[in-house]
């Protein structure tokens, strides 16, 4: 029988942190990879000079994303009643600020592991400009509802709107979300807060499965063979839900994550892919 012994004179922290919150029931695990971005960024300026699009790392990682959820379909389910349940498209949701940083909405983009970067691209300039120009479609009515909504009612009414929209597959508009608004992974950035390190939260009604953040690019110094360089690094940090992202498979998000940002022409789709060998820039002839 396993015997336990009295804390003698618990300090004030311990008796208020014991009477403030009850036993853990929160799935969140965390994960963190440095990426070398030295490939990425020269692939981006011959892409965006190739396709006329303006690349940043968001797209990338967004990409990425909808790929991974094509490669690992477990990664991308909900948890139901009935038990959990695959997506059947990779979507992603990007972060989008719309206020100086103090509202952030966002768009999702359906099928991403079908799209090109370029796609992407223009896809997301377009719900940018709208978003900021008043017009968010997917979430502005109802965020001016919210604002208007004291805290004791918003807390059984976010419920509520989660549960038609997410279980019973309403769409909720103008008052709340439509069904799985947010898809099977998010992709938000906080480089231009100017954060090293930082996890963002899973929201609970978004019911998604892994959210990745995009740190501040910058300059450290990197092992290459045999010496230490400065290069340009890229720090992911991941949130993911264990009850559907367990260590295994989060391990080999990351893994693949940080493989096709550092090999970025994984990234094309096939089609992008041919015009790319087409444009391939050609090596002066050699002299002897």
């Amino acid at each position: 029988m396993t015997r336990f012994a009295a804390l003698k004179s618990p300090s004030a922290f311990r008796i208020l942190a014991a009477a403030s919150w009850r036993a853990p029931n929160d799935p969140t695990v965390l994960g963190m990879i440095d990426v070398d971005y030295s490939a990425a960024s020269a692939f981006i300026a011959r892409y965006d000079a190739e396709f006329g699009t303006h690349l940043t790392p968001t797209h990338l990682v967004g990409r990425a994303a909808g790929l991974l959820m094509r490669r690992y379909p477990e990664a991308n389910a909900v948890v139901r009643f009935s038990g959990i349940k695959l997506r059947q498209a990779a979507d992603v949701f990007f972060m989008v600020d719309s206020g100086e940083g103090h509202n952030l909405t966002g768009r999702k983009l359906e099928a991403v592991d079908t799209m090109s970067l370029g796609d992407i691209e223009r896809s997301l300039r377009a719900s940018v400009s709208d978003i900021r120009a008043g017009n968010d479609a997917t979430f502005g009515k109802g965020h001016e509802q919210l604002r208007r909504t004291p805290l004791w009612l918003a807390r059984p009414l976010t419920k509520l709107m989660s549960f038609a929209a997410n279980r019973l597959g309403i769409d909720m508009r103008p008052m709340g979300p439509p069904p799985d608004a947010f898809g099977g992974a998010i992709v938000t950035s906080l480089a231009r807060f100017g954060f090293e390190t930082g996890f963002p939260a899973l929201v609970p009604f978004s019911e998604t499965g892994f959210i990745v953040a995009l740190m501040e690019l910058r300059d450290k110094p990197w092992v290459v063979g045999d010496r230490v360089e400065p290069r340009p690094v890229l720090r992911l940090c991941c949130t993911t839900d264990h009850r559907i992202v367990d260590g295994y498979l989060g391990g080999a998000l990351l893994k693949d994550l940080k493989a096709l940002l550092s090999d970025p022409e994984q990234l094309l789709t096939d089609a992008e892919r041919a015009a790319w060998a087409d444009s391939a820039p050609t090596r002066a002839p050699q002299t002897a």
